[in-house]
């Protein structure tokens, strides 16, 4: 038995589907209804926003929590200076300051703010040679400030 297959035009186009008609009053609720789901998903959006904005500024999470205890424990040892200072002016490098980095409290986090953390290329000098010393600072603001001087300054 042969089997027969369907031979169709190669060049045809398909068949054009037509609209169907909106009878009256349906467009209307058609408009409401996608205006309610706009409206959620607008509400949906400005909430989701609104509670990773207060995330940020309550610095609330499991890493932020683990890493405020870590700066309170480097505090206590003396290895991390409380200052008066706001964060500008510990982010100015002058005089003997070579570099300052916003947010990084431990050495960890600041090799990794250079590229091959800081083992070779820019920045490798500051790891390897003694020349340059590391100052890890606490703004007024509660901001960890890593400070890279030079040493011993004449």
């Amino acid at each position: 038995m042969v089997k027969k297959t369907l031979h169709t035009d190669v060049f045809a186009l398909p068949k054009r589907k037509k609209p169907k008609r909106n009878r009256p009053g349906e467009s209307e609720y058609n408009r409401k209804k996608k205006d309610e789901i706009r409206q959620k998903e607008a509400e949906a959006k400005a909430e989701k926003e609104r509670k990773k904005a207060e995330a940020v500024a309550k610095h609330t999470g499991k890493k932020a929590s683990q890493r405020a205890a870590r700066r309170q424990k480097r505090l206590k040892e003396g290895k991390m200076q409380q200052t008066d200072k706001d964060l500008e002016e510990l982010l100015q490098t002058k005089d003997e300051v070579v570099c300052a980095f916003e947010d990084v409290q431990d050495e960890a986090e600041l090799r990794k703010k250079f590229p091959s953390e800081g083992t070779a290329g820019y920045g490798s000098e500051y790891f390897s040679s003694s020349r340059y010393k590391f100052r890890y600072l606490l703004s007024k603001d509660g901001t960890p400030v890593t400070q890279i001087y030079k040493w011993p300054w004449p």
